[in-house]
């Protein structure tokens, strides 16, 4: 992660971003997971999740009225879930030992209410 910052460091100088313009607040959710390969460039591998384990992680960040509950009805759908417990139950086959907030289960709930 320490060349990532540095990396991260060299392109806000250079065209005059914040420091923290990326935010790597993510890294307390990362967990062994599937990933794919989106991008493969001499220089550079970009890989990608899969849509259930964005989710995951969505719901254990969710903040009511942000993008978040547009993100989260993006996966909900692609994932063709029928109800706040299915989306329960795949946070916790990623992070077992995590509980879904309660302002993320009234999103969730608020979510399917109009399904």
């Amino acid at each position: 992660m320490r060349y990532i910052r540095i990396a991260a460091r060299r392109v806000a100088e250079r065209h005059g971003l914040p420091i923290g313009w990326l935010n790597t607040a993510v890294e307390i959710f990362l967990v062994p997971h599937e990933r794919r390969i989106l991008l493969d460039l001499s220089h550079l591998k970009v890989y990608i999740p899969p849509a259930d384990y964005l989710l995951a992680m969505k719901v254990l960040s969710a903040r009511p009225g942000t993008s978040d509950e547009d993100d989260l009805v993006v996966l909900i759908n692609d994932l063709d879930l029928r109800s706040a417990d299915e989306v329960i139950e795949i946070v916790r086959s990623y992070y077992p030992n995590k509980e879904a907030k309660p302002r993320a289960r009234i999103l969730l709930a608020e979510i399917f209410k109009g399904r």
